[in-house]
């Protein structure tokens, strides 16, 4: 994976989590903002290399991957209430080492304040599980999931299996 990052995987380190692919990131770091222990998040999606899946299945402004990473971020939202962990919407790329050649990706950002150390992980397991079902579920696939957390080539080797499965049959054929 050229376009991302430094590498591929999941890379942990102090609570750190770099997990991507070509399709899809999640990043998780603890950082020091304002005087406080924080935790950082940010998420992308690769809405082209999606495209072969979700293409024709949605309405304008409505693409199922995009929509997907939206509803993760809610649903990672009341995760972390639920735990007495504060979310907190920021100004800005809380990132700027993510990088982009090509493709098009849509990107979102939040920070965690009184998170424990054992959040990440299950941030990490919450987000790609969420997200899996949300574009099977609006996409109508019908594709049976996987019961655990993926490797980030796993679940690339998996989309690369549904985009081959679904480039044509259910699309929208394009209008001049």
């Amino acid at each position: 994976m050229s376009n991302l990052l430094h590498g591929k995987g999941i890379v942990s380190a102090k609570r750190s989590i770099e997990y991507s692919n070509d399709f899809i990131y999640f990043i998780i770091r603890p950082e020091k903002r304002d005087g406080k222990d924080v935790l950082v998040y940010c998420s992308g999606v690769n809405l082209r290399r999606l495209l072969p899946i979700t293409g024709g299945r949605h309405g304008l402004a409505s693409n199922p991957a995009l929509r997907g990473l939206q509803i993760v971020n809610r649903g990672l939202r009341a995760l972390a209430l639920s735990k007495e962990i504060q979310p907190r919407t920021v100004k800005g790329k809380l990132c700027p080492d993510i990088t982009f050649e090509g493709d098009l990706w849509f990107s979102e950002s939040l920070m965690f304040e009184n998170a424990p150390e054992s959040f990440p992980d299950e941030m990490l397991e919450f987000c790609v599980n969420d997200f899996l079902r949300s574009v099977n579920k609006s996409c109508r696939l019908g594709e049976v999931l996987p019961e655990k957390l993926l490797s980030s080539e796993k679940l690339q080797e998996l989309l690369n299996g549904w985009c081959g499965k679904y480039d044509g049959p259910m699309r929208r054929p394009r209008t001049s």
